[in-house]
């Protein structure tokens, strides 16, 4: 099984200081594996190019920290989510120009 990856998306994956692959999606995608009777094979390449190895077939799957959006769910099969991210703005406490996402039109991020 040729798994794709792009190895930057700790905890989900990443390489340690001695280029070990780990992370969940690691565990998770070697456990499945385990259990069909197949070894798995990890590719590393950009995260940007993961959807494609999977629509062009040069890949069985992909592990990452991937999102299902309604333009990848269109081309791909997920699994059911496995981590809920809660991912959310935060501002001061006495900030009151920013409330909504429209607030936010035309300003700047820090970087």
């Amino acid at each position: 099984m040729v798994v794709t990856t792009d190895p930057a998306f700790p905890p989900f994956v990443y390489l340690t200081a001695a280029d070990e692959l780990v992370g969940f999606d690691v565990d998770l995608i070697t456990e499945v594996a385990r259990r069909l009777g197949l070894k798995v094979y990890f590719a590393y390449i950009p995260f940007d190019g993961l959807m494609a190895t999977l629509e062009a077939s040069t890949a069985d799957a992909a592990v990452d920290a991937i999102t299902i959006t309604a333009q990848r769910d269109r081309v791909i099969d997920f699994s059911r989510p496995h981590f809920k991210s809660g991912l959310a703005i935060a501002v001061r406490r006495d900030e009151t120009r920013i409330s909504t996402l429209q607030d936010l039109a035309g300003k700047k991020n820090c970087g």
